[in-house]
């Protein structure tokens, strides 16, 4: 442990709320750095867990990007399919057509509340996307299902 260096003020006598507030500094960065550290332990091990999900023998037909497999409820991407739930099957599939969609449409179609919960399950869905190869491209013109950028 190091000591810490005593800071003085312009009459010469020891600053020690000046050296409370460099120590309070340091210790603020400290503790900001361990909190990204895990933040990016979490963010690498649930990816981990959604690449392990899919299953990379599933294929889109000849000449699409993704599809939805209604029946096994699978998206599947360039990089293979992955399970969801009914109700992002229902949003996914009229997203399915190409082109942008509006995402009041889109709301209706999928059975959420409001445009506001829309964007909030994709926002939750993005991860899942991003594992099979896609993502969601949201612009004022609508949404629509693109393929991932890739990493450099």
């Amino acid at each position: 442990m190091t000591r810490p260096a005593f800071l003085y003020r312009a009459d010469g006598r020891v600053d020690y709320a000046a050296m409370t507030a460099a120590a309070n500094k340091a210790a603020n960065r400290a503790r900001r750095e361990r909190l990204r550290a895990e933040a990016a332990t979490i963010a690498a091990s649930a990816t981990r867990a959604l690449q392990s999900q899919v299953q990379p023998a599933f294929r889109p037909p000849a000449g699409r990007l993704w599809r939805v497999d209604a029946e096994a409820r699978i998206i599947i991407g360039p990089a293979g399919g992955i399970g969801t739930t009914p109700v992002i099957v229902r949003t996914l599939e009229a997203l399915s057509t190409p082109g942008r969609h509006d995402e009041a449409v889109v709301a209706a179609g999928g059975g959420w509340r409001d445009v506001g919960h829309l964007r909030e399950a994709m926002a939750g869905l993005a991860p899942k996307l991003a594992a099979i190869g896609l993502r969601l491209d949201r612009r004022k013109a609508g949404i629509r299902i693109t393929k991932a950028r890739t990493k450099l």
